[in-house]
């Protein structure tokens, strides 16, 4: 019984280890269209960033909402990006401050920092130090853990 156990625990983790070891960006195309059909975040946000290489924005916004929607972090500081950078056709300060907001609260201390330094230099937003310190605070807890 033993032998038994220890050999399912040898296969997950060689299992385990081959998942893990897959190399997104070493992927081409097909790969990554087909593991997004699964559902896979990380393929999808790997298509959304080859689409903003391309400056295929449109492409791009779609990919990183369709990765946003399961929650992944980089791709609500993409689309905050994006927004800031006015490469949407809807592009908007509101929608970017809520993307900034979501990333960092799925643990990506970069969009806090982005946050504060908007707050704080108030040319996009109304300028905000109680906010700015608050944000600064949050991004140093993030960046720092």
């Amino acid at each position: 019984m033993k032998l038994a156990h220890y050999l399912l625990l040898l296969l997950i983790l060689t299992i385990s280890l081959k998942l893990t070891a897959f190399d997104y960006w070493e992927a081409d195309r097909e790969e990554l269209l087909v593991l997004s059909e699964d559902g896979d975040v990380e393929a999808i946000y790997v298509l959304g960033i080859y689409a903003e290489e391309e400056e295929d924005f449109a492409a791009a916004e779609k990919w990183f909402l369709q990765a946003a929607e399961l929650d992944f972090n980089l791709a609500h500081f993409e689309l905050a990006m994006m927004h800031l950078k006015k490469q949407l056709e809807k592009s908007d300060i509101g929608s970017a401050l809520k993307h900034f907001e979501r990333a960092g609260e799925l643990g990506y201390g970069e969009a806090y920092y982005n946050l504060a330094k908007l707050y704080h230099e108030g040319k996009l937003v109304g300028k905000d130090i109680q906010k700015a310190v608050e944000y600064y605070k949050l991004a140093d807890d993030e960046i720092s853990t």
